[in-house]
């Protein structure tokens, strides 16, 4: 006599629900975001958070007095972003300032610069070698 359940598929054999696919993915993700941020982790180094502190206690703690690289315009040790339309004098402004930082002086007339100790590099994503030594020469 043949075996009643030969003819039934197992388990495995079924097609997954649309709900377990879609658990089955989700647990898939989440492993890969916990290994990247696991590899991320190694990479970084720990992470140390400052001291909390109230805002009181803050304005009552004596602040270091800020040196500038160019006098009331920014900073030594911070970044600058300058955007402008087109034509507005963006090459030219970063020219007037590349010479005050290498050879000192006033930017733009008014702003005492303090040159830097090493070198002064370039990134123009505009203008080939050529044209921006012209710029730089004018």
């Amino acid at each position: 006599m043949p075996d009643a359940g030969a003819d039934l598929p197992t388990a495995a054999a079924l097609p997954l629900s649309y709900d377990q696919r879609v658990a089955a993915e989700l647990t898939r993700l989440r492993v890969q975001r916990e290994a990247r941020q696991l590899l991320d982790a190694e990479t970084r180094g720990p992470l140390i958070l400052p001291a909390a502190v109230d805002l009181r206690t803050h304005l009552r703690t004596a602040q270091p007095t800020v040196a500038f690289r160019v006098a009331e315009l920014q900073p030594e040790g911070s970044r600058v972003l300058l955007a402008a339309q087109y034509k507005a004098g963006k090459t030219t402004l970063v020219g007037n300032l590349v010479r005050t930082l290498v050879d000192g002086g006033d930017f733009l007339g008014h702003h005492r610069v303090t040159p830097v100790a090493g070198s002064v590099a370039i990134l123009d994503t505009e203008m080939n070698a050529a044209q921006g030594l012209d710029w730089l020469n004018a």
